[in-house]
């Protein structure tokens, strides 16, 4: 997977050397998920109509605060990112293995919306 981003972001570099943001990529197998993300986005889950979320995003808030949502919901920090995708060169993203409930709803949201009260 890692060569294909490497790839796509060879043959776009050009068109947007300048550009920054943020992806979340979740590929979806029949046990597990393979979620890679860059940025401040995020993957979760809906139980009881509450978000249960699964990714943090690379901010500066989450290396200060840690897993607090309340805390890193509110704080200004968090839209300082370490980490991001950018036109000048390939970050390598993060990758984590899931084991969503897929009979369950998910959510993919970026900051303004993952930072929302539930």
């Amino acid at each position: 997977m890692l060569c294909l981003m490497r790839t796509i972001h060879r043959t776009m570099q050009r068109d947007y050397i300048c550009a920054k943001g943020s992806f979340l990529l979740l590929v979806i197998e029949s046990e597990m998920q393979h979620c890679f993300h860059l940025g401040d986005c995020r993957i979760g889950i809906i139980e009881q109509g509450n978000i249960i979320w699964k990714t943090y995003p690379h901010s500066l808030a989450y290396t200060i605060d840690g897993a607090d949502e309340e805390r890193l919901r509110k704080d200004p920090d968090r839209h300082t990112l370490y980490k991001s995708l950018m036109g000048k060169r390939f970050s390598e993203p993060a990758y984590e293995t899931l084991h969503l409930d897929l009979s369950k709803p998910f959510i993919l949201a970026s900051d303004g919306f993952w930072c929302q009260d539930s």
